[in-house]
């Protein structure tokens, strides 16, 4: 038998700990588990008990991870079984590495960016490849080792169909997602749709990419892994800033530009584009666009997270040439 201090009474009381069903909710989702409380026994009232209460928010994160997330020992296992250190791993990421261990704890529940980027490396390995040439970091030998082959595009530096035969282009890639961030607050999920149908309809037009950016088929439609890191170093920059929102009981992530910026190419053909592009853009959100892209012979025709051919381009169902 434990003496608590209990408020409802203003005094140390004989306290129980009693079991209950309760439902917590984090950013709109919502985790029910069975929990431990300790309870005054003259007044029924919940009393303070630091361990206990520790417990109970333990229990939930691990919970809401395996649930809505990834799960800590998920998050560890994979970077075991890659031979990386937690160092090596945050880097790769851009997530720091505090925060990174207190994922690996279940400590915390990652942000929504963290959490997508997670899984997407932990269902799709090869991406480990991606990331280091991104960031510029080279994974150590006993990685490479460890890690599958990387995929057949991202190993040989060569122009092909599926970057549409044009050389990544950093400098028009940082000014799109300014563009498309200072129409409105954009999801990371749009951004990855507007940046494809951009490619791929300048692609139809001219015969080559726009700005030389791979896609992947994700579940989400075409995906590609190096806006992550353009948009990590414009936050960090200061340019652009990030927030949650809620939407459907669901927590996506959207990007806003700092400051204001008139953005105008010297190539008129993807002028045009973004002209043509600015209206749907506006008046569609994530989950539409999303749809729509699940439509389009690029994502139906590819195996999942394989690399998507530029040649789909002459199938596309949303053309912004001729809009």
């Amino acid at each position: 038998m434990e003496y608590k201090y209990c408020e409802n009474c203003m005094k140390k009381v004989e306290t129980l700990v009693v079991k209950v069903n309760r439902t917590l909710t984090h950013k709109g989702k919502t985790v029910t588990l069975d929990i431990e409380k300790r309870i005054c026994k003259v007044c029924s009232e919940q009393v303070y008990d630091e361990v206990l209460d520790q417990k109970v928010s333990e229990d939930f994160i691990i919970a809401f991870n395996k649930n809505h997330g990834v799960p800590g020992d998920e998050i560890r296992r994979f970077r075991k079984s890659y031979r990386l250190t937690q160092e090596q791993f945050s880097s790769l990421l851009g997530i720091a590495p505090k925060t990174l261990i207190s994922y690996e704890k279940n400590q915390a529940i990652p942000e929504t960016s963290n959490a997508s980027l997670l899984c997407l490396v932990i269902e799709e390995p090869r991406l480990l490849y991606t990331l280091s040439k991104n960031k510029g970091i080279e994974l150590p030998e006993k990685v490479q080792k460890a890690v599958p082959k990387p995929i057949e595009h991202e190993e040989l530096h060569e122009l092909n169909e599926f970057n549409g035969f044009k050389d990544k282009d950093s400098e028009r890639i940082i000014r799109l997602i300014k563009y498309f961030s200072s129409l409105k607050s954009i999801s990371m999920t749009k951004l990855n749709k507007a940046f494809f149908y951009l490619d791929f309809s300048y692609f139809k037009n001219q015969g080559k990419s726009f700005t030389g950016l791979s896609y992947l088929k994700h579940q989400y439609g075409p995906f590609t892994q190096s806006l992550y890191s353009y948009v990590q170093d414009l936050e960090q920059q200061g340019e652009i800033t990030k927030k949650e929102y809620l939407y459907k009981e669901k927590t996506f992530e959207s990007i806003s530009i700092v400051k204001k910026e008139d953005i105008i190419f010297k190539d008129q053909a993807v002028n045009n584009i973004l002209n043509n592009m600015s209206k749907f853009l506006l008046n569609t959100n994530a989950e539409e666009i999303s749809d729509l892209s699940h439509q389009e012979e690029a994502w139906i025709k590819t195996p999942f997270y394989k690399p998507i051919s530029y040649s789909y381009a002459l199938t596309l169902n949303l053309d912004f040439v001729t809009q």
